[in-house]
């Protein structure tokens, strides 16, 4: 009979008590099967979503602002090289409070995102008129969003190529 992972690692825990209270689930249940890849039997079969998300070691306020393509590489990864992915990720990454500042002093927010040809001509038409500089109060978010998953992408890809 399979078991859930939960299950699982609770067994692990019980035949060796206080060794493995450190680990979440997940983590004791992929080292437990790196020494013994046979007891993977014993586990049930989760979907692909859910068997990607057991093997990241990321906190999910980050993970769930990450493409899905992003996460899925992810989960093949080590969780050395996903902390490698981490520390690349949050050298890069724009936040939405800065581009709201930079929003609200001369309409710097393009800039913020390294879009220098939208920038130019965001000053040359003065915000055009005004109103498309009203308009990305509404936009900001989900600018710096998307710059962040674009570069989410970037480092996942250059990560892949490095390890490659």
């Amino acid at each position: 009979m399979k078991i859930s992972i939960k299950k699982f690692a609770q067994n692990i825990r019980d035949d060796y008590p206080g060794d493995y209270d450190d680990l979440m689930d997940d983590e004791l249940v992929e080292l437990w099967l790196r020494k013994y890849p046979e007891d993977g039997n014993k586990i049930k079969s989760n979907s692909n979503q859910e068997m990607a998300s057991n093997n990241l070691y990321l906190s999910n306020s980050i993970v769930g602002n990450l493409p899905a393509m992003v996460r899925n590489e992810l989960a093949k990864l080590s969780s050395q090289k996903q902390e490698e992915f981490l520390e690349e990720y949050e050298r890069n990454e724009k936040s939405i409070f800065v581009g709201y500042l930079f929003w609200l002093f001369f309409g710097w927010h393009y800039a913020y995102q390294k879009k220098w040809g939208i920038q130019v001509l965001f000053w040359i038409t003065a915000g055009g008129l005004f109103i498309w500089w009203l308009i990305d109060i509404f936009r900001v978010s989900s600018m710096i969003n998307n710059y962040n998953k674009d570069k989410a992408i970037e480092v996942m890809r250059n990560l892949r190529a490095i390890t490659r």
